[in-house]
Order: structure tokens, then sequence, then C-alpha cells
């Protein structure tokens, strides 16, 4: 392979794996701050009138929260993947590359606990357990509404 077209096909790897951690971070940021602005809207106006808005908003929360997890998850999926092509690539280009490259050991990120897709999943799931913390009360007054009905509570 001439090695213009080598270093051109290797970098484009890199390009990509900037592009998938631009997306999930983008994306993560997005729903954190609808996530936050719902959440401080609905407690700073009280513009929820009853509560079937406020377990459609819940809902709405914990839905998108779940959605950037998985984004999350598999945008490590691909950049992994680039990762790997990268390296097949590697082992075409010059020696003095190769023996320069794996001359030091590499990380295994999968050992990292506190990898940004770590950190970023675990806002998430945050995010969701205070949205739903913070519903508990409109959804103590539907559970009271049903036993009701149910005949369980006078």
């Amino acid at each position: 392979m001439v090695n213009d077209e080598w270093k051109d096909i290797y970098l484009l790897q890199y390009e990509r794996i900037a592009q998938h951690e631009n997306q999930r971070l983008a994306f993560s940021s997005l729903v954190i701050a609808v996530t936050t602005g719902a959440l401080a809207w609905v407690a700073a106006d009280k513009v929820v009138s009853n509560t079937f808005q406020m377990l459609v908003l819940v809902v709405l929360l914990v839905l998108i929260n779940y959605m950037a997890m998985l984004f999350v998850d598999k945008s490590r999926f691909w950049i992994k993947h680039h990762q790997a092509r990268a390296r097949k690539l590697l082992a075409l280009g010059p020696p003095e590359l190769i023996a320069a490259i794996n001359s030091v050991d590499k990380i295994n990120s999968d050992d990292d606990k506190n990898r940004r897709p770590n950190l970023q999943r675990n806002l998430h799931k945050f995010l969701i357990v205070c949205t739903v913390v913070y519903a508990l009360p409109y959804m103590w007054s539907v559970m009271l509404v049903l036993a009701r009905l149910a005949g369980c509570v006078s």
C-alpha cells in the first residue's frame, strides 16, 4: 500500500472516533440539559396542573435518559471498532513506527471504572433517580386514588 494512502486511512479511523466521541458528548449533554431544565421549570413554576401530566413528564424524562445511556454504550462499541481497525492498519505501516507504538503497553480502558462513558452513564442514572424521587408525591396520590377505587382504603 502506498504510504500516503495508508496514513490517510489510518487517520480516518481516528477522525471517526473523534466524531463518535463528540456525538456522544453532545447527545448526553443535551439530554442532561433538557432533564435538569424540565425539572427546574416544573419545580419553579408549578406548570404541571395534574398528576397525569407529571407522570407523562417523568416517563418521558426517564425514557430519554435511558436512551442516552444506550447511545453512550453503542458509541463506545463503534469507538472500539475503529480503534481495532486502526491497530490492524498500523500493523501494515513502517516497521520503525510499529516498534515504537508496540514498545508502550496498551492501557485497557475496560478496567477503568471512571472512564468518560461510565461517568456519563452514571450521571444519566442519577438523573433518572432524581426524576422519580421528585415525582414520588404525585405517584403517591395516584396510588391512593387507585387504592380507594379498589376499596383498600376508605
